[in-house]
């Protein structure tokens, strides 16, 4: 008998990427050997599967969802009781990659809102990024990279 792969909502393929990405964001900022990361909010040190993975600005904003700069290990405390602690992050966000970065997430969020300040001051790439819509098939790819990376930086960082 043959079997069929299963239809994925587009729901469900994007959760899967968003939660394949997370995990891969906390194991590159894992300690090598250790596996320890620290919350970018409190600095509080945790194995890296205890953490979550933060966003800055918040995954419901499609444009940032999937940015490594957007997503960066951070505690439970934080990121749940603390909804997010943004103060705390946006401070060691623009310390860590500096204000340029934390600058272009905050425009690329304001310009996907409708904002045309901040519209006017996103690169031409960034502005082609706020028009493209991820499919059910982007979603998929990107879950399948991030697992397979994931994977390989496990074991290439002895972080089990």
């Amino acid at each position: 008998m043959r079997k069929y792969p299963k239809k994925i909502t587009f729901a469900k393929a994007r959760k899967d990427a968003l939660t394949a990405k997370q995990k891969l964001r906390k194991v590159e900022e894992a300690l090598l050997g250790s596996g320890i990361c620290y919350c970018i909010s409190c600095g509080k040190p945790n194995h890296w599967s205890a953490m979550d993975g933060g966003h800055f600005i918040p995954s419901t904003i499609r444009i940032t969802e999937l940015m490594d700069d957007d997503i960066y290990p951070q505690c439970k405390h934080c990121n749940g009781f603390l909804e997010g602690n943004s103060i705390a992050y946006e401070f060691n966000l623009r310390k860590k990659i500096g204000n340029d970065r934390v600058d272009r997430l905050i425009a690329l969020r304001m310009a996907s809102g409708g904002s045309d300040k901040h519209y006017a001051l996103l690169s031409d790439e960034d502005k082609r990024l706020l028009v493209q819509k991820k499919t059910i098939p982007d979603y998929v790819q990107i879950t399948k990279y991030c697992k397979a990376r994931t994977k390989a930086l496990i074991r290439e960082k002895g972080i089990a």
